[in-house]
């Protein structure tokens, strides 16, 4: 384990009450998960308060006196996918920040593969901790090795902590299926049976399961982990809640995503004890020196690049599961409409739609940071049948057709039993992520070849030009317009 001393000397305010002292046998893991790239953290205006980031994670650690030689700082993936600061760099940042605050390990999310095995491949090169992924294999059976380590060791106070990594088993349908072509997910269990066994024989005292999902799912096999390779705690992502237990020794802890939570367990005979500590703060400053340095170079780096000003906001736009309530989710299915004139109905998945738009001026770079993937349209036609299993995905933020008591309507009228209507959505879904099967229902759809974020751009601006104020209101007139 490194030196790490940056962090330490820095004296500001906790964001949460300083824990009981740390015994000289205890060993405590530090855990966060789903950062998405989060610098900054969100500044809600409303409330007048931030929520998680990097600044409030380097805070949070100095007043809990992390230590190095004693703590283990763990990660459970979904780490660079966010802010345009981030994703345009495609995760650099993070794997800087990580390296910079000394994590021990990461497991693989799925949004570590967005940008393609080449950048995943270039970041794993820099990072100084590694990247692991016990459940993934080559798709090809005669390519030898496998693509990423499955488990380490790590020493602390004298102890040896086995550590094991597991991608979500769901990443073929949770990233760009073309990115993960080469590779194969496995089933959790036999991966971790596999990992546990081999870091027993090489001299574990004890286990962590770092999982891109939701940590309890592994509660059924608790106490053949616990009994046979020393358990102690199975540390979650994916989920995006919070979510924790603890069970005969075993912590198990999901926290919130974009570092709003850090799970800390302190292992101590063999037991696993669990506290959550909540990031937030009043104030929006960056108190620590090297990471304003870290955003300014990286602001730098990215110079005018997405910086044009779309239009102004004059109150929050919420991403929602659900699109009467995902004010986002409208203004893209408006934006898709207006753009693609041969469509009648737009549905995007809410998964795409990764953070709320802030009151205030609206930038292209602050458009890439709500949809920061690389997905372009996509134009098919679908029977009245297709089209209801297309809207019952759980994904679905449907615009310009709704299901009234079982009933397909569209445009406000019901759709007839053999017809067909044109239907735009991004490729992402068309290429089967999020179980969506529009590749069967037409296999000879139209790609557009345009980004699925110019329409809203183009959107914004005609606003602007009309001198028209965005608004919640407004965008909410418009869908249910295109809605009746």
């Amino acid at each position: 384990m490194r030196a790490w001393a940056s962090v330490l000397i820095l004296a500001t305010t906790s964001c949460a009450s300083h824990p009981e002292p740390v015994s000289d046998e205890a060993v405590r893991i530090i855990f966060t998960a789903d950062e998405h790239g989060w610098l900054r953290g969100q500044w809600k205006k409303a409330e007048k308060k931030r929520l998680g980031g990097a600044e409030l994670l380097m805070r949070e650690l100095t007043a809990i006196n992390y230590d190095p030689t004693r703590d283990l700082l763990l990660s459970g993936g979904d780490s660079w996918t966010g802010p345009a600061l981030s994703t345009l760099l495609h995760g650099e940042p993070i794997v800087e920040l990580f390296n910079h605050l000394n994590y021990d390990a990461a497991a693989l999310g799925n949004h570590e593969f967005d940008f393609g095995l080449d950048v995943l491949k270039r970041n794993q090169s820099r990072a100084t901790f590694p990247l692991l992924a016990a459940n993934v294999r080559w798709n090809d059976p005669k390519r030898e090795g496998r693509p990423y380590p499955g488990s380490m060791i790590v020493e602390a106070k004298g102890k040896r902590f086995g550590i094991i990594g597991l991608t979500n088993a769901e990443t073929h349908k949770a990233t760009s299926p073309h990115h993960v072509e080469q590779l194969r997910f496995e089933p959790y269990q036999g991966a971790i049976l596999r990992e546990a066994q081999s870091l027993k024989e090489r001299g574990a005292d004890a286990l962590v399961i770092l999982m891109h999902d939701d940590a309890q799912l592994l509660k059924p096999m608790q106490q053949e982990l616990q009994q046979r390779y020393g358990l102690v705690a199975v540390m979650g992502g994916h989920v995006h809640r919070f979510d924790k237990a603890q069970l005969g020794g075993v912590a198990y802890c999901n926290p919130k995503d974009k570092l709003q939570e850090i799970c800390v367990v302190t292992v101590k005979d063999g037991m696993g004890h669990l506290d959550v500590r909540s990031l937030e703060s009043s104030d929006q400053k960056i108190q620590h020196p090297w990471l304003e340095r870290l955003i300014t170079r990286s602001q730098a780096r990215l110079g005018a690049l997405d910086a044009e000003v779309l239009g102004d906001l004059k109150d929050a736009l919420h991403a929602r599961d659900n699109v009467v309530e995902s004010h986002l989710g409208q203004l893209v299915g408006i934006a898709w409409l207006a753009s693609v004139p041969a469509a009648n109905v737009a549905i995007t998945n809410h998964g795409s739609l990764r953070q709320d738009l802030e009151p205030g001026e609206i930038t292209r770079r602050d458009l890439r940071s709500i949809m920061p993937f690389d997905n372009d349209l996509v134009v098919l036609t679908l029977s009245k049948e297709q089209l209801k299993t297309t809207m019952s995905n759980t994904q679905s933020l449907t615009t310009g057709a709704e299901i009234r008591s079982g009933e397909v309507w569209v445009g406000g009228k019901p759709m007839a039993k053999d017809a067909t209507v044109r239907v735009v959505v991004n490729s992402f879904m068309y290429a089967g992520g999020n179980h969506y099967t529009l590749k069967a229902f037409d296999p000879e759809a139209t790609r557009l070849h345009r980004s699925w974020r110019q329409p809203v751009a183009d959107y914004l601006k005609s606003l602007q030009a009309e001198e028209q104020t965005l608004s919640r209101s407004l965008i909410q007139a418009r869908w249910k317009a295109l809605n009746p």
